[in-house]
């Protein structure tokens, strides 16, 4: 981006400066002093700062025509991916266990008459077929 007009004011410079003689004679770590603040300890510090400083998590420095971070609609997100992608493993699952349902069924009972062992021969003979013809 381009350089912005104007300075900043001297109150700004001065106290960059001096945090900066800090860390060149002193070996200040600015990010080591605010590690050990009792505030940064707290978990829901980031979402506070966020908050109060009305930050756009996912804003860019990208011209809009270039890459837009807003035009992506809320099914492109990975929550939303991840959810259409279980419920499509789930109706396959189910698919599946429906697929290979096979039922036999005995040929012959005992105590019956022929005609009647037959037509449960048949039966078996035709599950047995159709559940092949799946495969």
């Amino acid at each position: 981006p381009p350089e912005p007009p104007g300075r900043c004011s001297n109150q700004l410079q001065d106290k960059v400066e001096k945090l900066y003689e800090k860390k060149m004679k002193e070996g200040m770590d600015m990010n080591y002093i605010i590690q050990k603040k009792k505030e940064f300890r707290n978990p829901s510090i980031y979402e506070k700062l966020v908050q109060f400083c009305s930050i756009d998590e996912i804003g860019t420095n990208y011209p809009k025509d270039m890459f837009d971070p807003h035009s992506w609609s809320e099914d492109s997100y990975y929550e939303a991916l991840a959810k259409a992608q279980k419920t499509e493993m789930d109706k396959l699952k189910k698919a599946k266990k429906e697929c290979t349902k096979i039922e036999f069924v005995t040929g012959i009972k005992k105590g019956t008459t022929t005609s009647a062992a037959s037509t449960t021969t048949t039966t078996s003979s035709t599950t047995v077929r159709d559940a092949q013809k799946k495969r």
